[in-house]
């Protein structure tokens, strides 16, 4: 049965294509090859633009309770190693964001830039020293370009442009401001640092945000969410196939020749994802190679998450499929416990908590290499009551996942009374299939038998058939010898 869907109308921030294409091409290389490094091919974004009736329709679908796409049953959300894959990063380190609330955003362009602040002041205006306006930000680098000259690296200009593919492709604020806080994550992104988990958390946090508020503003590339989705959605056909290679190209640069947009309203796409059969999804990505990914915290059912604007949880175990894994969907769990948003009004040391609460989950993430291909054999999924799979994607109940995240942690050979680990948990777990698996083998038997015995029965009936049929010949024999003889008797003659 189709749930109803409420369709939100988004402010479809577009942002300076046309601009960005034009200095993207005029870079000189040495430049195009340093940014390149930080963020691959994400400015070729700029060349294309999104569908946003296709996007309105998908979002409809958005579970934010779960932080999934929930269509027609299955379950795909973005996760940190597709978008990792997307981008095609050279430089591809992991890492998780620190937004800065110590230091002045006046001061952290500056630090970015290479300008001293009593000179960006007059060169870049700020409307509440919170945002940058784009028209400065061009300026900016216009009167840097002109100015070049050699093949000396000028990362005054490459960092001005990653502030604006940062605040235009992957964090569209508006049609002509971008948030001053993106600059803590250009500094850290160019000292070596990931972005990709902000890129998540701030898409993640963004569609939430758009169904519970009435704030209706996309955050976090939605050309990049539109890619993802739309190589996930087989029967739609808007990527044509491809296979995963290896080469110096990235997957971005592959995919846009090949993404084709449709003319349909939103209503019209709404009624096409209702109409998708499960079957038809791709739960992998042709795109996507094998290889390990983030499952969850030891201590918790999901990952944290954190962007330049906030922090949030998603649960990647719940959608390992995407590459390539096998898992039981979990049960449902609460997300707030990760869950901040970065106010001014807040105290650096309330901020600062939060941060090292998000840094310590972070750093204890665990990730795994997902077992089975897309299609596993019989015998693969056997493996799926095991004890080994089991303890590696195994996951607590509502009531005990309480218990566990809110006690200390205890050894496993603790006292009768002590608190459950997580590891007594499984063993208890364990116990129960153990049994459950042990009553249905004697079910199965049991069965076994009974269709033997029946078997035996028909055999029976079935001679007892032929017996009948052949005392029935021999008694029709005997009534025509007693009719010849009776005729005999009385002088007649006999005709048979």
């Amino acid at each position: 049965m189709s749930r109803p869907v409420s369709c939100p109308r988004l402010d479809r921030v577009t942002p300076l294509l046309e601009e960005i294409t034009r200095i993207w091409r005029a870079l000189r290389p040495v430049d195009c090859r340093y940014i390149f490094a930080f963020v691959g091919d994400i400015p070729l974004l700029a060349t294309r633009h999104v569908d946003w009736n296709f996007l309105e329709a998908a979002i409809a679908f958005w579970n934010p309770s779960h932080a999934v796409f929930d269509i027609q049953g299955t379950e795909l959300t973005p996760t940190i190693e597709e978008y990792r894959t997307l981008i095609g990063r050279t430089a591809v380190v992991h890492g998780i964001v620190e937004p800065n609330f110590h230091t002045a955003r006046s001061t952290l362009v500056s630090r970015l830039l290479r300008v001293p602040t009593t000179r960006l002041n007059a060169e870049l205006a700020y409307s509440g020293s919170t945002e940058i306006a784009i028209e400065k930000l061009l300026f900016f680098i216009e009167s840097r370009a002109h100015r070049v000259q050699g093949d000396f690296l000028r990362k005054d200009l490459c960092h001005a442009v990653l502030l604006l593919i940062f605040g235009t492709l992957l964090f569209p604020r508006s049609h002509s401001l971008i948030d001053a806080a993106l600059a803590s994550v250009v500094l850290q992104v160019v000292g070596g640092r990931g972005y990709e988990v902000a890129l998540v958390a701030e898409t993640i946090r963004s569609l939430d945000r758009v169904l519970r508020t009435c704030d209706r503003r996309i955050r976090g590339s939605p050309m990049l969410l539109q890619i993802w989705l739309q190589s996930h959605a087989n029967p739609l056909r808007l990527v044509r196939s491809i296979m995963y290679f290896n080469g110096p190209e990235s997957i971005i640069s592959r995919l846009l020749p090949l993404l084709r947009m449709e003319e349909h309203k939103v209503s019209e796409w709404i009624k096409i994802f209702r109409e998708i059969a499960p079957r038809g999804f791709k739960w992998r990505a042709a795109w996507m190679p094998p290889g390990p990914m983030a499952l969850r915290c030891p201590d918790f059912y999901g990952v944290p998450l954190m962007s330049h604007a906030g922090s949030t949880t998603y649960f990647p175990a719940r959608v390992v499929r995407q590459l390539g894994g096998l898992q039981t969907v979990p049960e449902d769990t609460t997300r707030t416990r990760f869950e901040h948003t970065w106010r001014e009004d807040q105290t650096p040391p309330d901020h600062q908590s939060n941060v090292e609460q998000i840094l310590d989950a972070w750093r204890t993430v665990i990730t795994e290499l997902p077992y089975f291909p897309e299609h596993p054999t019989l015998d693969e999924r056997d493996f799926q009551v095991t004890e080994e799979y089991i303890l590696r994607f195994y996951r607590w109940g509502p009531a005990a996942h309480e218990d566990l995240v809110n006690s200390p942690r205890v050894r496993d050979g603790g006292s009768p009374g002590a608190t459950p680990t997580p590891n007594m948990a499984i063993q208890a777990e364990l116990t129960h299939l153990r049994a459950e698996r042990d009553r249905l083998c004697r079910e199965v038997a049991e069965r076994d038998k009974q269709l033997v015995d029946q078997r035996q029965l028909q055999r029976e009936l079935a001679q007892t058939r032929v017996e009948l049929q052949r005392r029935d010949q021999e008694l029709a024999r005997a009534n025509a010898a007693v009719e010849r003889s009776r005729k005999r008797a009385r002088g007649g003659t006999y005709t048979p």
